[in-house]
């Protein structure tokens, strides 16, 4: 039943807006839907949360108005063809099927390392993690709010190159973050016994959490955090309150359609020096749904540049191979203190071949569109084998089940929950997975140290007191 219902429901989501003219476009609709619902159907469990997330994220960025493109092709800014399209698609669903299929596989062969990471995150004590977890956050949100990087339309300050960048890791540690803590909230919400005091509180630095996100103005990462919390509360909890499940459900679809209208707004009114001003700026306007509607729908070009891709390969697909776009990002990923002439090296990305059809404008670059410019099919199976092995890891932690491997495997992801991550999103994903770990097993295992030293003070002491206890006795 459940499989029949989300069937009917891709396919009325690939449906929308067509004029449903074509035989063979419908066929593929409707073979599409049953292929992502059995995907859907076989992670919808709690050993496959990750899965699960990146599943909704690149279905609901890709298959709005499916049929629609199916029928027309697309024309600007490059046009693309019916049958380009159509072939994106079928790209769409064997690198989501590689990628989950592998990452199966990888979870299971790092379930080991994945409770390694975890001892070492929390030297041993589950609640120094989460300490340390909190800390590393805050720092990168400090670094973030001084630097003007607090939000892609803010008026960032001029910064040099080079040294620690902590404002760099702010998004993804601010997504991790807000999905291990939404996690939480939801379940104290939503279990059939409720301790109003813990979910009052955690619900309200899950808000607080999610005001912070959408000041970011990333809508993939409102989306992402907000799908992993949801679906990890959900399928972990064993016994769920219908009544308050029903309720929260309501209250986070209202949330999501709010954090969408005012991304919106806050896009009109421009970049900004200060995020709660422009809140409060934006909460007094009105809204146009209509133009909001059709902002939110140009964004999602994705099939529109895998359908490009596709269309346009014999001129795109002959100056780079993936070799060079995978020495470009490493080059780039490591730290200048290491590799001083890295800022000589720029990134290869699918912005590179597509200037020579003189298109110079800013491109979703995704893993779909990367591996099949700089490598063909073989290309697209190698980049969704790569996709899925930062899965599999991201899983196999994710699995812990703790507040700080739910959220390193958070931050972790979140490279590969924004879609236009390049071919290789693991290379940044390892970045953010160092820092983090770093960051948190050193507080963590300070603060250990710290009750470990208070403790021996305190046993030194209770021995001379012993006499006295006697001598009263």
């Amino acid at each position: 039943m459940l499989l029949l219902v989300m069937f009917a429901s891709l396919v009325l989501l690939m449906s929308w807006g067509a004029d449903v003219t074509s035989a063979s476009g419908v066929a593929l609709i409707l073979f599409l839907g049953a292929s992502f619902a059995f995907l859907l159907r076989q992670t919808g469990r709690r050993e496959h949360i990750p899965s699960l997330t990146i599943l909704v994220v690149f279905i609901a960025a890709y298959c709005p108005s499916a049929l629609k493109w199916i029928e027309q092709g697309f024309w600007r800014p490059l046009q693309a063809s019916k049958d380009a399209v159509s072939l994106a698609l079928l790209a769409l669903l064997a690198f989501l099927a590689i990628a989950v299929g592998t990452a199966r596989v990888v979870a299971r062969i790092f379930e080991r390392p994945a409770k390694a990471v975890e001892y070492i995150a929390t030297a041993g004590r589950p609640e120094l993690g989460a300490i340390g977890v909190s800390c590393a956050v805050a720092i990168a949100m400090i670094a973030a709010f001084r630097t003007g990087l607090w939000s892609h339309y803010a008026e960032m300050v001029k910064l040099q190159r080079g040294g620690i960048r902590l404002e760099l890791l702010y998004y993804p540690f601010l997504f991790g973050f807000s999905a291990a803590i939404g996690r939480v909230a939801l379940k104290e919400v939503i279990g059939e016994k409720i301790n109003t005091f813990k979910a009052t509180v955690w619900t309200s630095l899950w808000v607080g959490s999610i005001v912070f996100l959408f000041i970011t103005q990333s809508r993939r990462m409102m989306v992402g955090a907000l799908v992993l919390a949801i679906a990890s509360a959900t399928l972990e909890s064993e016994h769920i309150s219908k009544v308050r499940a029903g309720l929260a459900a309501v209250a986070l679809l209202v949330l999501q359609g709010l954090l969408l209208v005012g991304s919106f707004l806050w896009r009109q009114q421009g970049p900004t020096k200060d995020a709660f001003e422009q809140i409060l700026t934006i909460s007094d306007r009105s809204v146009d749904f209509d133009a909001a509607a059709q902002s939110f729908s140009q964004r999602l070009t994705y099939l529109w540049i895998d359908s490009t891709s596709i269309d346009h390969f014999d001129v795109l697909s002959e100056r780079y191979d993936l070799w060079d776009a995978f020495s470009s990002h490493i080059i780039k990923a490591t730290p200048g203190l290491l590799l001083p002439d890295k800022y000589l090296t720029n990134k290869i990305v699918c912005e590179d071949v597509y200037e020579s059809l003189g298109l110079h404008i800013d491109l979703p670059c995704t893993p779909i569109t990367e591996g099949l410019l700089f490598g063909g099919i073989g290309g697209l199976v190698v980049t969704g084998a790569i996709f899925g092995f930062a899965l599999g890891i991201i899983t196999a932690i994710f699995r812990q089940g703790s507040f700080t491997s739910t959220a390193i495997a958070a931050i972790t992801m979140m490279t590969l929950v924004l879609i236009e991550c390049s071919a290789f999103p693991i290379i940044d994903a390892s970045r953010s997975f160092a820092f983090i770990l770093t960051m948190s097993a050193s507080i963590a295992w300070l603060l250990r140290l710290g009750y470990e030293l208070l403790g021996k003070r305190t046993k030194a002491r209770q021995p001379a007191l012993l006499p006295r206890s006697n001598a009263a006795s």
